[in-house]
Order: structure tokens, then sequence, then C-alpha cells
């Protein structure tokens, strides 16, 4: 041996003395002895270029995410969750089963945003309302606290969460406004138009709209009511070659997207199942559930797929 791996050899040695964790360190020793020699080769070769600490890291990531995605299919799917029954509502309710917007659906997607893209800054959730967003926005942008006022009659409206895409000079360059609705509400024309007054106050005061800066709102929910207001609107702006489109204006800088969460779930499916196919996780990572929607959020809010907190923090009026 050289002195390189008589030093390995020995450091091996002492961690096994020395380890209070020695059944996880037996089951890494396993996991390596256990590699043929093309493997072995391969696993020497990929560490030229990155660190074991690395490669852990980054499966233990795309764990939490599946863990995530998991979670949030419990939370919006359960039945026992989410009872249309008025009467057993305070009942689920009190045991903490029933699916809230606030403390549940909306507290996983706020720590877990990258659900709509990985490059956003989260500047405001837990339903802040226009000034306040606009601040977060010129700190984000500026680095500068300022006190903002706007005039519009619909200015203390409330967004679920607002986030921003910048650029590597720190330009907004897109801001997204999701707007999420808990599984029993089923979405319709009324649940579009309270977006669009979203909208319509960010159109009408002017620092939300220096430059040409993109807007993308998403209102999501589980399905749409029986009026087809919804899948009308989505068959009227197919022509614009765009899934999920149902409003385009300023030359296309300004656009509406309804997305059921079943279809978020596919979407991420289809980035992920190519890398989640070659991992072969354990079945029992899909078949993890949870006694409640509170237990749920608790067991992913702060997982390695927890993304940084908003720039300015949660309304303290939110309950």
């Amino acid at each position: 041996l050289s002195n390189d791996n008589k030093k390995i050899t020995l450091q091996l040695l002492k961690l096994i003395m020395d380890n209070g964790n020695k059944p996880e360190l037996f089951k890494i020793l396993q996991g390596v002895i256990e590699l043929d020699e093309d493997e072995q080769k391969e696993l020497s070769g990929i560490l030229e270029y990155s660190s074991l600490s690395n490669i852990t890291r980054t499966i233990k990531l795309l764990c939490d995410r599946q863990k995530v995605i998991q979670t949030l299919k419990e939370i919006v799917f359960n039945k026992e969750f989410n009872s249309y029954e008025v009467k057993h509502v305070q009942e689920l309710v009190d045991k903490g089963l029933y699916a809230k917007e606030v403390p549940h659906i909306q507290e996983i997607v706020e720590n877990h945003y990258w659900l709509f893209g990985e490059q956003y800054n989260l500047i405001t959730a837990a339903e802040p309302d226009f000034e306040l967003a606009l601040k977060g926005m010129i700190k984000a942008e500026m680095g500068i606290e300022e006190e903002v006022h706007i005039e519009h009659p619909d200015k203390n409206k409330e967004m679920d969460l607002y986030m921003i895409r910048q650029d590597r000079q720190g330009r907004v360059t897109e801001n997204v406004v999701v707007e999420l609705k808990r599984p029993k509400i089923k979405l319709g024309e009324k649940e579009l138009s309270q977006v669009k007054k979203y909208m319509r106050v960010i159109k009408n005061t002017p620092r939300f709209n220096a430059g040409n800066v993109k807007w993308t709102f998403y209102l999501v929910g589980n399905e749409f009511d029986k009026s087809l207001y919804i899948p009308g609107e989505l068959e009227s702006h197919k022509f614009l070659g765009e899934q999920h489109l149902v409003h385009c204006q300023d030359n296309g800088l300004t656009k509406i997207y309804v997305l059921k969460w079943s279809e978020i779930f596919d979407d991420y499916s289809k980035r992920h199942d190519f890398l989640m196919e070659h991992l072969k996780l354990e079945e029992k990572l899909w078949l993890e559930t949870h006694e409640s929607a509170d237990d749920a959020v608790t067991a992913v809010e702060n997982n390695s797929a927890t993304l940084p907190e908003a720039i300015i923090p949660k309304n303290q009026k939110v309950v």
C-alpha cells in the first residue's frame, strides 16, 4: 500500500472504533463493497469531478422533492382530508385532518416554490397586500427598504405567492403571482376574476411595470366547476399554442394560466422521471402516508428541498 492508502486504512479503522453510528457506517461500507469492479471504477471516476457529499446531497434533494410531491398529492386528493359534507368539516378541523388553503397547501408551496420554476426568488407569501409586494420587489432589485403607496380600490387584495426571476445584473425579468385554492373549491369565473383583479392592480401601478417585464399569473385548484367557464377560456386561447393559457395581453408580456394539481404533478413527473427511474427508489417512498394534514405539512416543511424564505416576512394578520 502507498502511504496515502495506509492513512486511509488507519482512518477507517479509527472511524469504526470511534463512530457512534456504527449501523449507518457499516451500511455505507457494505454498499461500497457490493460494487463490482466496473462500478468501483465508475465511482472513482465520478469522484474526480465531484465529492461524495455533493452526490449524496443531490440524491437526497431528489428524494425530498418526491416526498413533497407525494405529500401534496395526499393533501389535495385524500378524501378524508377534503370532506364535502359540511356536518363533518368541523370534526375534521378539530382533528387536524381537514386540508385548508393557508396552513396546509400554501404552507408547503411557499417552502417549495420550485414547483413553479427553479430560478425564482420568493418575495412575499401568506397573503400580502400589493404595497408589501411592491416593497419586496424594490428590495430584491435595488437592495433598499422603501415605503410605498398604491392608489387603487383593490390595493388591499391579497395574493398567495409572489415571486420574481432576475438576470445576472439583478434586474427583474419575470414576475409570478400564484393563487392557490383548497381542493373543495372548484375553479370557475369567480376564481379567475379574482386573479384578473390582481392583474389590474399591477397594470395600473407604474412601479410594477418598469421596462419589458413579464407578468405570469397561475390559478391552481383541483377541478373546474360545472359551468365549464374555464374550459371555454382554455379553448378560446388554444390558437396561441400554449397549454393552460386563459388570458394574454401586452404582446404576450402578461399571461394568466389555470392549472389543476394533477397537471402540476404530471409536469413534475415528466421532468424527473428519467432520473427517478435510474435511482430505483424503494416503493415505500411512494406509499408513505400521514395521520393528518398537519402531520403532512410538518413532515416536509424543513427538508433539503426547502427553498429560502420570502424577502418580506409573513403578514402577521393571517391566521
